[in-house]
C-alpha cells in the first residue's frame, strides 16, 4: 500500500525512536492525527514490515561480521594487556562453545519426573477406576 509522504515520515521517525510531539511537529500534523495513524492497521502493518526489515538487514550484518568479531576477541584473550579482560574473553569464547557453567542445582519432584505421556494413562487408569467400567488394580498399572 502507498503511504503518503507524511505517513511514510512519520513511520521513519517513529522507527528512530523520535518523541510523538516531535514527529508531529516534523510531519505537519497535530498529535491527535499521529495517533489516529498509528491505530490504522495499515499503517500498523507497515511500520512492523519496515521494523522488521531494519532488524533483518542488522541481523545479515552481524552475522556477516561474525569472523572478524571472533578474531578480536580472540586476539584480545590471547594477546589483550589487560589479565581481568582477557579472561572475560577467553571466558566467554568458552562459554558460548561448551555451554555456561552453572552452580544450581535443580531437583525435581516424583510428580514432574513422570513423562507426560505416563502421567496421562495414569490419569486415564485413574478416570476407569472412578466409573468402574475396568476393574484395575493398582499393581496393575505399575
Amino acid at each position: 500500500m502507498e503511504f503518503s509522504a507524511q505517513k511514510q515520515l512519520a513511520i521513519d521517525l517513529l522507527l528512530l525512536g523520535e518523541k510523538k510531539t516531535d514527529i508531529a511537529d516534523k510531519v505537519g500534523c497535530k498529535r491527535p492525527t499521529l495517533y489516529s495513524w498509528m491505530k490504522d492497521p495499515d499503517f500498523k502493518a507497515q511500520l512492523e514490515a519496515q521494523r522488521k526489515d531494519i532488524i533483518s538487514q542488522a541481523d545479515h550484518y552481524i552475522i556477516s561480521k561474525t569472523k572478524t568479531y571472533i578474531d578480536k576477541l580472540d586476539d584480545i584473550a590471547m594477546n589483550g594487556k589487560d589479565q581481568k579482560l582477557q579472561a572475560q574473553a577467553c571466558m566467554y569464547l568458552l562459554d558460548r562453545v561448551l555451554g555456561k557453567a552453572s552452580t544450581k542445582v535443580e531437583s525435581k519432584s516424583t510428580e514432574e519426573e513422570k513423562s507426560p505421556e505416563k502421567q496421562d494413562l495414569e490419569n486415564e487408569f485413574a478416570r476407569f477406576r472412578k466409573a468402574k467400567v475396568v476393574d484395575i488394580k493398582e499393581a496393575d498399572v505399575k
